[in-house]
């Protein structure tokens, strides 16, 4: 079976490792990018954050909080800011598509990307009550232009690399699968959506969801067994399930008298979620053109 694919991989330039990676870099940037400048970002969670920013306020400014709290140049500025991360992650999403060995700085701009999509994980998991599977399963997002740049420096895939990009998809499904398995309070959002795309009623829907949590743990073990056919089965079930889920923010989401604005409203939701199913794949077609 890794010979077919192997072969099928070599004569499709599309299936291509390192295409893939910048694709997988292009979508997540372009659809935080997106969000930030479009919609919200959770920059709030930090600057609204009293026992955080009270002190720092007082060192600063000399002012108490609810001076700070209720000034409208305060929230300005936080949206300033939305505007220029969101900018900058459409800049380096670009630069995904064409940055080579020999362009250092854009090695540095793509770090900083993966810098700041770090911090936002951090934000999203405070305002998740500090949960570990929030902070889990946003792995492979902060992690792909990283996972890009060192591609590019090395000019292939180390065992090093090949292993912390297995680390995140691993540490993404185990996040996700703790929430549709039932360790966290099941998101609304996980039920409706499966009511949507496949067309089932909420008891099923719950059902459905704890098997996919059970198999999402088991994904996550089995890419690092040392037995090739789990492995691939593993990974091959990571891109299948990572894509489904991706496309799955914008189908349930989607309304024929709407169309334009369902897009606009969810699309990014699906494109920064796109990785979640590239890398897995990224990941078997390598594996898949290695010897035992």
């Amino acid at each position: 079976m890794s010979l077919i694919l192997h072969s099928y991989f070599e004569r499709t330039l599309f299936l291509r490792p390192v295409f893939l990676l910048r694709l997988a870099s292009f979508f997540v940037l372009m659809g935080r990018g997106w969000q930030f400048i479009r919609w919200d970002a959770p920059l709030r969670t930090l600057f609204r954050d009293q026992y955080l920013m009270e002190p720092v306020v007082k060192y600063l400014t000399g002012r108490d909080w609810q001076t700070y709290a209720t000034n409208l140049h305060i929230d300005q500025a936080i949206l300033y800011i939305e505007y220029g991360i969101g900018g900058f992650f459409i800049f380096t999403a670009i630069a995904s598509l064409i940055i080579e060995h020999r362009h250092a700085w854009l090695h540095y701009a793509l770090y900083t990307a993966s810098g700041l999509l770090f911090l936002s994980t951090l934000l999203y998991w405070k305002e998740q009550a500090f949960s570990i599977g929030r902070l889990l399963e946003l792995t492979i997002q902060w992690t792909t232009p990283l996972f890009l740049v060192l591609y590019v420096q090395k000019e292939g895939v180390s065992e090093r690399l090949l292993f912390f990009m297995k680390v995140a998809v691993a540490a993404t499904f185990v996040g996700h699968g703790l929430y549709a398995f039932g360790y966290y309070p099941v998101p609304g959002s996980f039920v409706q959506m499966m009511i949507t795309v496949f067309g089932v009623d909420e008891n099923v829907s719950m059902t459905l969801l704890k098997i996919a949590g059970i198999l999402d743990f088991a994904l996550s073990a089995g890419i690092f067994l040392p037995w090739r056919s789990i492995v691939t089965i593993s990974l091959g079930y990571a891109f299948g399930w990572g894509l489904v889920t991706a496309l799955a923010r914008i189908i349930s989401h989607f309304y024929r008298a709407i169309p334009l604005h369902s897009i606009e409203q969810w699309g990014h939701e699906t494109v920064f979620r796109l990785p979640h199913a590239l890398i897995p794949l990224i990941i078997l077609i390598i594996v898949s053109s290695r010897k035992n």
